[in-house]
């Protein structure tokens, strides 16, 4: 990571663009109306084929409806270390959160290894807070960008080593 000036803010972010969000409600709706209008006629009159076809649309719902709440509940999160405070910003289509730390509210920090089937681990920094709240970073591609990270971290909230 760059060596930043002590004035100048350090910003990260996750989740939640504009075009992830799109995608998502857009998943979620044709997960929800297709297979609702496509298999309606199996509704009309009842019979076997009603069970058979009602399992589809409701496996259908459930993950249209949970692509769907991950569009509109899915939280934005922007870290934002400036002058010995971290400020997590929070935001949804339908509620916003701030909350600031500083050095005393943090306990620890360390680092986990997120391991994938089809590509190599990649890593983030886990912020351990006083009240017992779990804060992790974006994902990084090396260790070593992990390592960086979580040192700035400490530095810019003056953590010890």
């Amino acid at each position: 990571m760059e060596d930043q000036a002590e004035d100048e803010p350090l910003i990260l972010e996750t989740f939640g663009s504009s075009f992830q969000r799109a995608i998502l409600l857009a998943g979620g709706l044709f997960a929800v109306i297709m297979p609702a209008w496509e298999l309606r006629y199996a509704f009309v009159s009842l019979g076997w084929w009603t069970i058979f076809f009602g399992v589809i649309v409701l496996g259908a719902w459930s993950v249209g409806f949970s692509f769907l709440a991950g569009a509109v509940l899915g939280d934005r999160v922007r870290w934002r270390f400036d002058g010995g405070v971290l400020t997590l910003d929070r935001a949804s289509m339908v509620r916003r959160r701030e909350d600031t730390f500083t050095g005393a509210d943090i306990a620890r920090t360390a680092i986990r290894t997120i391991e994938w089937d089809s590509r190599e681990p990649s890593y983030s920094v886990v912020v351990h807070t006083v009240n017992g709240e779990t804060l992790e970073t974006p994902e990084r591609s090396t260790l070593a960008s992990a390592e960086a990270l979580e040192a700035e971290i400490r530095r810019r909230l003056g953590l010890r080593s």
